[in-house]
């Protein structure tokens, strides 16, 4: 497994990165479009010096967008995934994060299973053609109740999963989500290779960087996710307690001791 950090896309934040001990890094999607072309490769160029390779992307979709809104918005989704896509390949990386959860939520008046059926018919008809075209696959992000009202946990994603049963489309791990929405790392088992990226935080710390306390649950987490099978990035999404790049180095020493227990 590589350990990385959510982070803007810079040549200044890669290097800092890379003191940190990070063997990858994860930015977002959304601010793909507005930046220019020529910004990113130099990123890329940073990227390849330091052997500090994008693994995925965060923030799929800009708040105002609404997931499930049905055909009426495809063209817009479409749109705006193909150009945003086209930049991300600049940087490389694999997967894009679909977590996003303003731009998912219900809309009033709709129940849930009227919701799952919007959201595997947009992912077939518009989202996994996108993908498939630029080379990325999907992991659907579970969220928290008080970010999203729609799939608030892993077993509501699998759902989603096994109704589309596309490759362009897998399960998102978040040890700070799946933990609030009342997932087990017992359950992991089940997802298999389902689970296509994982991002960690604390729950305990409200969702700050690992530290030292969190060493054991660390542990569990690397456990799990190599009993199967499991050798992608795992990426702090949270915050700093304190100065960042502080905060980060301990983070990543915590986890790379925590992976070898």
């Amino acid at each position: 497994m590589k350990f990385g950090c959510c982070v803007q896309a810079t040549a200044e934040n890669l290097k800092m990165l890379a003191r940190c001990g990070c063997g990858c890094y994860e930015t977002s999607l959304v601010t793909m479009p507005g930046t220019p072309e020529e910004k990113l490769r130099e990123v890329r160029r940073v990227s390849d010096a330091l052997g500090l390779p994008c693994a995925a992307y965060n923030c799929m979709f800009p708040g105002d967008f609404r997931l499930l809104a049905g055909e009426a918005e495809y063209e817009r989704i479409g749109q705006y995934l193909d150009g945003a896509l086209a930049k991300a390949e600049i940087l490389g990386g694999n997967f894009v994060s679909l977590g996003s959860g303003k731009a998912r939520d219900i809309p009033e008046g709709m129940d849930k299973e009227t919701a799952k059926k919007r959201f595997s018919a947009l992912v077939r008809e518009v989202i996994a053609p996108v993908m498939k075209k630029h080379g990325f696959r999907v992991a659907v992000e579970p969220l928290s109740a008080d970010e999203t009202s729609f799939l608030n946990n892993c077993r509501e994603v699998m759902e989603i999963v096994k109704m589309t049963d596309l490759p362009e489309l897998g399960l998102l791990y978040d040890s700070y989500h799946a933990e609030r929405g009342g997932d087990l790392l017992s359950d992991m088992k089940e997802y298999g290779s389902s689970i296509l990226h994982a991002h960690i935080a604390s729950v305990p710390r409200e969702r700050k960087f690992p530290a030292e306390s969190d060493l054991s649950s660390c542990r569990d987490l690397f456990a799990a996710l190599k009993g199967i099978g499991y050798s992608g990035a795992v990426d702090i999404e949270g915050f700093a307690d304190g100065d960042f790049e502080t905060s980060l180095k301990n983070a990543i020493s915590v986890m790379k001791r925590a992976a070898e227990m």
